[in-house]
C-alpha cells in the first residue's frame, strides 16, 4: 500500500495548479489515443459473463479471478481508514487480494495516464472523482465498462466508462470553539467570514456546479457577476490541497469557517469529537461522484469486475458506515438525494469544459494571494 505522507511545507499557487494543466494536456489532445492497448482479455471476460444472472455472474468472476492469480491492484483517493475496511471484506469474501496506492484524484489520473502511455500494467481498478474519470475517458485510457449494476445507481452516475461509487456533498462547515455564529448560508459565509475561510485548490468542478446551478439558476445572476461576487470574497482566503487536509484544519482550529468541506469528513470528525458542525443538508444539495473504471493496461480485468461489482453491492453497505452516500439506490446513506433538490456535478461533462472552468477557478483562487497549504 501506498499513501502519501504529510510534511509541514507550502508550494506557490502557480505551481500547484501547474499541476493541474499537466494533467489535462497530458497525454497530447483528447481525441489522441497514444497507445493501443490489448484489451482483448477484458473481451473475454464479457464474453463468458454475458446473460449470466448476478449470482451466476459473480461466481464466474471469483473463479477467473482465481485464474488471473488472485490478485487485484486498486487506485484510490480514499484514506487507509475508508479504503481497508472495504478491501479487508473483499479479500474475506473471495480470498482475492487487493493492493492498492492512495493519492489525491489529479495524482490518481496521471499515473493511470503515464501507465497507459508507457503500455505499462499497473492498476486494475482505479477511484477518483467524476472529473478525472472524464480525463482518463478522453485520453482513451479506460476500457468499456459493462455491469448489469448501473441500472440501480442513481440517474447521471455512469457512463460507458466510469460508473459512480459513492456521493460527496460538499457543506458549509466552521469550528464551533472559533464562531459562536456561524454563517446561514453561501452567501453569508462569503462576505461575513470574507479572508477567514477556506476552499479547496483543485475544487473547479464544485465551482462550476456552484455558479451554474446555483448562483446562475437560483439567484439569478449572470455567470460574469457570479464569478466577480466569489472573487471578492477571495483576498485573504485559506486556499488548500485536499478536503482531508481541509477537516483536519478545521479541527485543529487553525481555520474558522470551510465553503466545502465534505459532509461525510465533518460528521465522522464530529463523531471522533472534533469541534466541528456542518450546516444540514437542505435544498438545494450539490453532490459530486467518486467514480470507478477500469484502465485498459489491466491485465487482470476479472478481477477488477468482481472489485467493482463488490464496491457496488456489499461494498455500499460499509460505504454508508463511513458517512458517506452509496450510488446504489438499494443502499442508503445519511440522506435520500431524491428528497432533496440537488443537483450533480455530472459524470458527462465533456474534458473542454472541465478544462474551460478549471482555468476560471485558477484565477479566481489567485485572488486569493499567498500561497496554497498542502501540508498539516
Amino acid at each position: 500500500m501506498t499513501f502519501t505522507k504529510p510534511s509541514r511545507r507550502l508550494v506557490s499557487l502557480a505551481a500547484a495548479t501547474a499541476a493541474t494543466a499537466v494533467l489535462m494536456s497530458a497525454c497530447g489532445s483528447p481525441n489522441q489515443t497514444t497507445v493501443k492497448a490489448d484489451t482483448s482479455a477484458l473481451e473475454k471476460v464479457y464474453e463468458q459473463i454475458e446473460g449470466l444472472s448476478l449470482e451466476e455472474r459473480d461466481a464466474k468472476l471469483a473463479e477467473l479471478a482465481e485464474e488471473e492469480g488472485g490478485e487485484v491492484m486498486l487506485y484510490t483517493t480514499a484514506e487507509a481508514k475508508d479504503s481497508d475496511p472495504l478491501t479487508d471484506a473483499f479479500e474475506a469474501k473471495y480470498g482475492i487480494k487487493v493492493t492498492y496506492y492512495r493519492a489525491a484524484g489529479e495524482m490518481v489520473a496521471q499515473k493511470v495516464l503515464q501507465e497507459v502511455s508507457a503500455n505499462h500494467e499497473g492498476a486494475d481498478l482505479y477511484m477518483a472523482d467524476a472529473a478525472q474519470g472524464t480525463v482518463l475517458a478522453a485520453k482513451k485510457a479506460l476500457a468499456p465498462l459493462k455491469t448489469p449494476l448501473t441500472e440501480r445507481l442513481i440517474p447521471g452516475s455512469f457512463n460507458e466508462y466510469n460508473a459512480a461509487i459513492y456521493l460527496l456533498a460538499p457543506v458549509i462547515s466552521w469550528n464551533t470553539d472559533l464562531v459562536k455564529d456561524p454563517p446561514k448560508d453561501l452567501e453569508d459565509a462569503l462576505t461575513r467570514f470574507k479572508g477567514k475561510f477556506m476552499i479547496e485548490q483543485e475544487d473547479s468542478a464544485w465551482f462550476k456546479g456552484l455558479v451554474q446551478d446555483y448562483f446562475v439558476k437560483q439567484k439569478k445572476m449572470t455567470e460574469e457577476e457570479a464569478v466577480a461576487y466569489v472573487e471578492d470574497a477571495l483576498p485573504g482566503a485559506f486556499v488548500v490541497k485536499g478536503h482531508t487536509l481541509e477537516t483536519t484544519l478545521l479541527s485543529s482550529g487553525q481555520a474558522e469557517v470551510c465553503l466545502a468541506c465534505y459532509y461525510h469528513s465533518i460528521t465522522s470528525a464530529k463523531e471522533d469529537g472534533a469541534p466541528v458542525e456542518a450546516m444540514p443538508i437542505a435544498d438545494p444539495v450539490p453532490y459530486m461522484f467518486t467514480s470507478a473504471g477500469l484502465p485498459v493496461t489491466t491485465t487482470r480485468p476479472a478481477s477488477a469486475l468482481l472489485l467493482l461489482d463488490f464496491l457496488l453491492t456489499d461494498g455500499q453497505q460499509l460505504i454508508a458506515g463511513q458517512n458517506r452516500n452509496p450510488s446504489n439506490r438499494d443502499y442508503q446513506g445519511k440522506f435520500k438525494v431524491e428528497e432533496y433538490d440537488s443537483f450533480p456535478y455530472s459524470v458527462n461533462d465533456s474534458e473542454e469544459d472541465l478544462a474551460k472552468w478549471q482555468g476560471i477557478y485558477e484565477d479566481v483562487l489567485a485572488k486569493a494571494g499567498g500561497s496554497v497549504i498542502d501540508k498539516e
